[in-house]
């Protein structure tokens, strides 16, 4: 493999692309390439190829991260299952960069976990706050989503138990019953009323 080319990007002057035999192979920051050495006519191995090819991936995708737990707080499959998504559509542009592999995936988690950026009991707690404040439902639903998210079975039981939900659930329940009422008061008769507000509870998680 021969480097051809190394071209200023337009839109990023930090950031050059690279060609391989003619051919535009990845994206990679001036700081790589000077690490590297990198120089148009210079005959790279498949050893070195790799090397700088996950670089430039674990780079690409540790500061992809950055940006997504940026907006708000992410179980820690969130984060991994992003990274695997941006990898896949990385891959298929970039025609010479390398497949994350799982080691490179399980440094870059742990790195942002040290960070404190991923964890999933806050995640957890945040979840339930915005939950009880935007959209409150029985505990029943809360742990199919935090589920859903990747959190572990014992996690959630732990955090419901640490924050008393069973005690707040009913009362919960309650106000949510009692907005649909007002809402659908002049619609429907007694039994009816009854079949649906518990059908309606059922599926906000009430039990």
């Amino acid at each position: 493999m021969q480097i051809t080319d190394l071209t200023p990007q337009k839109n990023n002057p930090k950031r050059v692309n690279l060609f391989i035999d003619g051919k535009f192979a990845l994206g990679l920051d001036l700081d790589t390439v000077v690490r590297a050495g990198l120089r148009v006519g210079q005959i790279l191995t498949d050893e070195e190829w790799q090397k700088i090819s996950e670089e430039v991936t674990k780079t690409s995708l540790y500061n992809n991260a950055l940006n997504f737990l940026s907006f708000r707080p992410r179980s820690e499959k969130e984060v991994k299952d992003h990274l695997l998504i941006k990898t896949a559509q990385k891959h298929k542009k970039e025609s010479k960069i390398s497949k994350i592999s799982q080691s490179v995936l399980e440094e870059i988690i742990a790195k942002l976990k040290k960070m404190g950026l991923i964890d999933d009991e806050k995640f957890c707690l945040w979840w339930i706050e915005q939950r009880q404040n935007f959209r409150p439902g029985g505990k029943r639903l809360l742990k199919l989503e935090l589920l859903k998210k990747g959190v572990r079975h014992e996690l959630v039981n732990q955090v419901l138990d640490s924050l008393a939900f069973d005690s707040r659930e009913k009362e919960n329940c309650l106000k949510l019953a009692e907005k649909w009422q007002l809402k659908h008061k002049a619609c429907l008769s007694v039994l009816e009323d009854k079949q649906r507000i518990f059908r309606y509870l059922a599926g906000r998680g009430c039990q």
